[in-house]
C-alpha cells in the first residue's frame, strides 16, 4: 500500500498526491485504476474498489486523526492495496488482483476491524467508524468512471442502513 509521509516528514504537494496525506489524489487513482483493469482483463481477475467514508467525522478533524484513522486502515489491508483521498474525509482504496467477492468482503471487514478501538484524544476517547461501498471489475463496470460511481452509491446505500458497515453495489443502491 501506498504509504505517506510519516510525522518526522511534513507533507509535500507532488502532483498525484493529496497535500494533507501524501496519499494518491483522484486523478492519480484513476491512472492506477486504469493499470489494474488492464491486468485484471488479460489474467480474469477482479479488481474491487472500496469507497469509504468516516462516518460522523469531526470539524477539524484532519491532521493527527486523519493520519490515526489512515495508519490503523494500512495495518488490515494487503501490500498491493491503495488507498487514495478523494476529498475531506472521503476515500477509496483499490484493490487490485482479487480472485472472489468474498475476497471484497474481508477487506472491508479488515477496515472495520481497523477502526474499532477508540482514538485518544484531549478530553476523551474518540470512536472511529466508515460506511463502505464496494464495486468490482468487471461485475459492476469495466472503467474507473462507473466502478467509482457505483462504489459511492453501495456507500450511501450502506450508510443509509448505520454507521459502520459496508454494501456492494447492486441496482438498489440507485433508488
Amino acid at each position: 500500500m501506498h504509504t505517506p509521509p510519516g510525522p518526522e516528514s511534513p507533507p509535500v504537494a507532488t502532483p498525484g498526491h493529496d497535500r494533507l496525506t501524501g496519499l494518491p489524489n483522484e486523478a492519480l487513482l484513476h491512472e492506477l485504476l486504469a493499470w489494474e483493469l488492464r491486468y485484471a482483463r488479460r489474467e480474469g481477475l477482479r479488481v474491487g474498489l472500496l469507497y469509504l467514508a468516516f462516518d460522523d467525522w469531526p470539524d477539524g478533524g484532519q491532521g493527527g486523526l486523519l493520519q490515526e484513522a489512515l495508519a490503523r486502515i494500512r495495518a488490515g489491508v494487503r501490500e498491493s492495496d491503495v488507498c487514495a483521498r478523494l476529498a475531506g474525509a472521503e476515500f477509496v482504496l483499490l484493490a487490485p488482483r482479487l480472485r472472489h467477492p468474498a475476497d471484497a468482503s474481508r477487506l472491508a471487514n479488515a477496515v472495520r476491524e481497523a477502526l474499532l478501538h477508540p482514538v485518544p484524544m484531549p478530553g476523551g476517547k474518540l470512536k472511529l467508524s466508515a460506511s463502505l461501498g464496494i464495486s468490482l471489475y468487471p461485475d459492476d463496470g469495466d472503467t474507473a468512471v462507473p466502478l467509482l460511481a457505483r462504489a459511492r452509491l453501495a456507500m450511501l446505500y450502506s450508510r443509509r442502513t448505520g454507521p459502520g458497515g459496508f454494501a456492494f453495489y447492486t441496482p438498489a443502491c440507485e433508488a
